[in-house]
């Protein structure tokens, strides 16, 4: 019964990226607005997808008691808490899903669409790849990746976004890595060795404009702008982190030599922050399991950071005043994280 309600999640998921999401070359846009027009004309937010209770059950009678609509609404204004009189369908109890949801869904056809972001983003779509092959759904799946292929440049360079059919933009890292991850899921699945050969591009591509010659990854390559640092972040966060993958891209590859290089400089951020390195960790336990404990973490030197006050010693002014500088000397090879 568990199995046949995540099938069922994962089902409906797809049919929603199909019907909403999937642009005319095969990429996937990046968002949809929360606002759309109302009844009246107005732009509203959650209009598209909420009911009053009197359409609702003319639409599918008594299945609007499981799905908790009520007469004063259960949808809430964002600003006031105030209730608005319209229903969102949720169900308290787990339990499949009412086929009778289909005639709002099919209702819900004649009202204003709300607006999509349209701009398809590497890593976005090579993630949505990966799942979708994850799900067997290589018939959507499969004209992304395409459409992403044929969005390289001659030298093979992977663009960051691709807008009307445009490609624009340098890809970060992210976008190499998890472009990379998701041609090896679909050549694990179909067997089609071109997505290895490209995968295998983008994984020289990733060494060659991303990786430190100490080990590590920086999310900007030489051919983007000049910034005043390249972050070297390898913490998940609302997606996993670019390093861990392209660790995982290496990994798949054979590549072990690499893997142990970037690994011995990268794995002391999982051992200081387990809990937001997931991705991470699961590269350090797939070496482990091949290659034993042989990772040599570098080690710090006794003083990494000094600070001082200069002058140490602080003699107030005539007006009462005394100053000195906070000097910090961090020690080469080492660097201090800020969101500064």
């Amino acid at each position: 019964a568990e199995r046949a309600l995540f099938a069922e999640a994962r089902d409906g998921i797809i049919a929603w990226l199909r019907r909403e999401m999937t642009l005319e070359n095969g990429m996937f846009a990046s968002a949809q607005d929360a606002d759309s027009l109302d009844a009246h004309g107005h732009m509203e937010e959650g209009a598209f997808y909420v009911w009053s209770l009197a359409d609702a059950k003319s639409l599918i009678g008594d299945a609007v008691d499981a799905y908790q609509f009520r007469p004063e609404g259960n949808f809430r204004d964002e600003s006031t808490q105030r209730l608005m009189g319209t229903n969102i369908p949720h169900l308290v109890e787990i339990q499949p899903r009412d086929p009778r949801l289909d005639a709002l869904l099919e209702a819900r056809k004649s009202r204003p669409m709300p607006l999509r972001d349209d701009k398809a983003l590497a890593s976005w779509n090579a993630m949505m790849v990966s799942g979708l092959v994850a799900a067997g759904a290589l018939d959507i799946a499969l004209p992304c990746a395409l459409a992403w292929a044929a969005a390289l440049s001659p030298e093979g360079q992977l663009p960051h976004q691709v807008m009307e059919g445009q490609a624009s933009g340098l890809g970060f890292l992210d976008d190499y890595a998890h472009m990379a991850d998701a041609f090896l899921d679909l050549f694990e699945s179909n067997g089609n060795p071109m997505w290895h050969e490209i995968a295998t591009l983008l994984a020289d591509q990733i060494v060659g404009f991303f990786a430190l010659p100490e080990g590590g990854f920086t999310f900007t390559g030489p051919a983007h702008e000049t910034l005043f640092g390249r972050t070297r972040n390898c913490l998940d966060n609302a997606t996993p982190a670019g390093p861990a993958v392209a660790l995982r891209v290496l990994r798949r590859l054979g590549r072990a030599d690499d893997v142990r290089h970037h690994l011995n400089v990268l794995y002391g951020w999982a051992d200081r922050i387990p809990t937001a390195s997931g991705t991470l960790l699961t590269e350090c336990l797939a070496y482990l399991q091949t290659h034993g404990p042989d990772l040599q973490a570098p080690q710090a030197p006794a003083e990494a950071v000094q600070v001082r006050l200069t002058p140490a010693i602080l003699m107030p002014d005539d007006e009462g005043w005394a100053h000195t500088a906070i000097e910090i000397e961090v020690a080469e090879g080492y660097h201090i994280n800020s969101h500064a």
